[in-house]
């Protein structure tokens, strides 16, 4: 059974995700938790990719970083650090995802869309961003990256389109539309050092 898997690095306090008729069937507000606290052991939706919270690997919730919808985020702070937000999904229907996502100054940041319930098996897309405000997205669909401009230090809404029916994704990151590919194809890119 296929579902799709999200990992990210900092996301902010609010995150929604809709069904095909886009009426809402998972989101998790962060404001909800107290600062300190790990994501995946007071989130029913996030866990870690070897599936044990609570641990180094888990994102902690923070309220020193906001945006304008609330007081806490989750911090990813190392590679070491690798959170898996389980949307749920089947082999079937369309859904959207949109969250928040800050890449710190003089920091890197990655999240991917998985296709397996099970991290690690089959991407669906991957996302780099860079400590100097360049990134790319990449897939087996592409014969080559494709380039992204973000600013670190600032937020920027992420949102995607997926549907396993037509195998069809799209993704924005803000305004700007980044790409529109064939979602079945398999990305299975390294991630660099």
């Amino acid at each position: 059974m296929k579902k799709v898997l999200l990992l990210a690095g900092i996301m902010a306090m609010f995150t929604n995700l809709q069904a095909q008729s886009w009426q809402e069937f998972q989101k998790d507000h962060f404001d909800s938790y107290a600062s300190g606290d790990y994501l995946g052991v007071v989130s029913d939706n996030f866990t870690t990719w070897s599936g044990t919270t609570g641990t180094s690997e888990d994102g902690i919730i923070i309220d020193s970083v906001a945006t304008s919808s609330g007081a806490n985020c989750f911090l990813i702070n190392s590679t070491s650090q690798d959170v898996v937000w389980d949307l749920g999904l089947n082999e079937k229907g369309a859904f959207e995802v949109q969250f928040k996502y800050m890449v710190g100054v003089g920091k890197g940041g990655y999240f991917n869309f998985q296709k397996e319930p099970t991290p690690g098996i089959e991407w669906g897309g991957e996302i780099y961003f860079g400590s100097d405000s360049t990134g790319y997205f990449t897939h087996a669909a592409l014969t080559e990256d494709i380039a992204l401009t973000h600013t670190n230090g600032e937020w920027m809404t992420i949102y995607a389109i997926i549907s396993l029916d037509t195998e069809l994704a799209m993704l924005w990151i803000g305004d700007n539309p980044v790409i529109e590919y064939t979602f079945s194809l398999s990305s299975e890119v390294e991630m660099p050092d």
